[in-house]
């Protein structure tokens, strides 16, 4: 039998460790719009910490100016991710973009194309969410917002 364990983001002041590793200022209040926006996510924060400390002389205002979360290595990783999803998880994943608000499962079931069984929808938001590539809150489904940028982007 596997187990898998959902984890968590880091808390903001775990998070803020990993921008002061890389000589960024805590009293940069926009650390915390970045940690947010990753969900804590410690490997997608130590590389956006790196990024903003090579590229942009560690001032995180000069990085959120460009309004690009997800790039390079970020990138990389969620474009792996997105290439070892079924058709019908993508077309999952797309109708949530495409919504942009949590939804809950019987307006999602709805709207996809071509229609699929609860079951099935079960079972791709199941793995959407091992995956941590969807979330569920109590308003509905949505995604992370790296996740969420990222398939806008493949759209465009």
């Amino acid at each position: 039998m596997i187990k898998s364990l959902i984890l968590k983001g880091l808390l903001p002041e775990d998070g803020l460790k990993i921008f002061q590793s890389e000589g960024i200022d805590e009293t940069q209040a926009e650390w915390q719009i970045l940690h947010n926006h990753y969900g804590g996510n410690p490997l997608m924060l130590k590389i956006v910490a790196t990024t903003i400390h090579f590229l942009f002389s560690s001032k995180i205002d000069l990085f959120l100016a460009h309004g690009i979360t997800v790039f390079g290595d970020i990138y990389d990783l969620l474009d792996q991710q997105f290439q070892r999803l079924s058709d019908l998880e993508k077309t999952v994943i797309y109708s949530l973009a495409i919504h942009r608000k949590p939804i809950l499962m019987p307006e999602l079931i709805n709207e996809i194309i071509p229609p699929v069984t609860s079951q099935k929808l079960l079972g791709i938001l199941e793995s959407l969410k091992l995956l941590s590539l969807i979330e569920f809150n109590g308003n509905g489904f949505t995604m992370p917002n790296d996740v969420m940028e990222y398939v806008t982007n493949q759209f465009g």
